[in-house]
């Protein structure tokens, strides 16, 4: 099968494992955001930001790395199991150890103490069910792993909602234990169907390799978190926790929803271009191809969340969140940024230029902690702002970086990209004008219907002006239905 078969293939399955996905987490978001206080979430965000600095610190790449590795071996993958297993027991009882202390830092009480506790062994069960994910990527089996993904979410979503409910007043826990339940059942069905058969075995032959590519992106994992999580970890020694919560709430909606579809090319991509790593003709088309959809994608999806903002926080977070609407509309910018920056990142990983991505973390996390340090002192919108610009650095920074390594002219790769940008941004300033003018649920009514009306409008007429890719679905989609009609 081509590497565009196998694309589109993926596509389609990952597509449809997304949307279910996504309106779980949609319907999960809006209990919650109905349940819990802004300083909950704020607790929240912290007890996260530590877990996930230490989480990718333990995954030490092992999974990534049998992804990347062409044909990796049994005793490969033995090998890079029995580490995870290592290492990720040797991480929950040191979180364990140091939870109490850990509390006393960042919140000044002992409140995190036991949430904590659950976000170690919940850390635990995402490391191992990482080494059966990878398993599953490895042979292009996404919908078969999307069911198990769906399975778990839903039912561990469920739980978390009603013991949201049942408990008030101890959301930061609910939560918490909705996430354990969800690596917990992952892990139950990964373990007894995949990774029950691999040997605890450690070759000596394969250690090298796996430190050699997994040691570079264990350091580029723990400055990309550091950087994903400072705007928690600086913020709190700036802002109360009630403000911390009103600002990751938001941004946790939007980076849920964009992480979502970032998955989709994310989840294809690395096991595709780690095929085709050596062939630089397909690498720089796939490149160009990517880029261009997920850009435009990514413009399209700010656009509709900007226009929408009253519906969407109403529905989504409850009303008690509107006044946080110019926040909410600087978060849908930063989104696009993050588009391009997952799929920078997949690049890195596939071609193994695991060391360069080390340095660009580290150039881009330094940035961030002063771009959001000044972004502090403005309160939650200079916050909102800081990260903004944070994200920028990071796709620049990327972009020099890869220049190097993909064979294309990228100067000229980004101005197309911008030119087909215009079109929607230019149909957006017709629209916005009329969302703020009712400045209510109508107006974004009326300022969505009028965007689309004219984007559809464009497509049907002018499709290429959006790109390669919806100019081909386009043409593709009028044949069948001219050949349809004729018969």
């Amino acid at each position: 099968m081509d590497e565009r078969r196998k694309v589109f293939n993926g596509v389609k399955s990952q597509t449809l494992v997304v949307v279910l996905l996504g309106i779980i987490d949609l319907a999960y978001f809006s209990a919650m955001s109905r349940l819990l206080t802004k300083a909950e979430f704020g607790l929240y965000a912290i007890a996260i930001a530590v877990t996930s600095i230490l989480q990718e610190i333990t995954s030490a790449g092992l999974g990534s790395a049998i992804i990347q590795k062409k044909n990796p071996s049994e005793c490969f993958i033995s090998t890079a199991f029995s580490l995870s297993l290592i290492i990720c027991s040797f991480s929950v009882v040191l979180l364990v150890l140091l939870s109490g202390q850990l509390s006393e830092w960042l919140t000044g009480s002992d409140t995190l103490t036991y949430p904590l506790i659950i976000l170690a062994f919940t850390m635990f069960f995402s490391i191992i069910n990482g080494i059966g994910r990878a398993l599953y990527m490895r042979e292009l089996k996404f919908l078969h792993f999307g069911a198990i993904q769906l399975s778990a979410v839903g039912l561990a979503n469920l739980c978390g909602v009603c013991l949201a409910y049942t408990y008030r007043g101890y959301g930061v826990y609910a939560i918490s234990i909705a996430l354990l339940l969800n690596s917990l059942f992952m892990f139950v069905y990964l373990f007894f169907v995949r990774l029950v058969h691999i040997p605890l075995t450690i070759s000596r032959i394969h250690i090298k390799e796996i430190i050699s590519y997994g040691g570079w992106l264990t350091a580029s994992g723990i400055v990309r978190s550091i950087y994903e999580q400072v705007d928690k970890l600086v913020t709190v020694r700036f802002l109360t926790v009630a403000q911390l919560g009103a600002y990751n709430r938001p941004a946790g909606f939007l980076a849920s929803i964009s992480g979502q579809v970032n998955g989709i090319f994310d989840t294809i991509l690395f096991p595709v271009l780690s095929d085709i790593q050596d062939d630089e003709r397909k690498i720089g088309r796939a490149y160009q191809k990517s880029t261009e959809t997920v850009i435009v994608a990514a413009v399209f999806f700010s656009i509709l969340v900007i226009l929408g903002s009253n519906i969407i926080i109403r529905i989504f977070l409850g009303e008690q969140w509107l006044s946080l609407q110019p926040v909410f509309h600087v978060i849908a910018v930063s989104v696009i940024f993050l588009f391009y920056g997952r799929i920078g990142d997949s690049f890195f990983r596939s071609l193994g230029i695991v060391k360069s991505y080390f340095f660009v973390r580290v150039i881009v996390c330094c940035s961030s902690v002063v771009l959001i340090v000044a972004g502090c002192q403005y309160g939650i919108l200079g916050l909102a702002f800081a990260v903004l610009l944070s994200r920028m650095v990071d796709n620049l920074v990327k972009i020099l970086f890869l220049r190097r390594k993909i064979a294309i002219n990228h100067a000229d790769n980004f101005i197309c990209i911008f030119k087909k940008c215009l079109v929607p941004l230019v149909l957006c300033g017709l629209a916005l004008p009329v969302k703020f003018y009712y400045d209510n649920v109508l107006g974004d009514i009326l300022s969505i219907v009028l965007f689309v009306s004219f984007a559809l409008t464009v497509v049907f007429f002018r499709p290429h002006v959006y790109g390669e890719v919806i100019n081909n679905l386009v043409n593709q989609t009028k044949s069948k239905i001219w050949i349809r009609n004729q018969r």
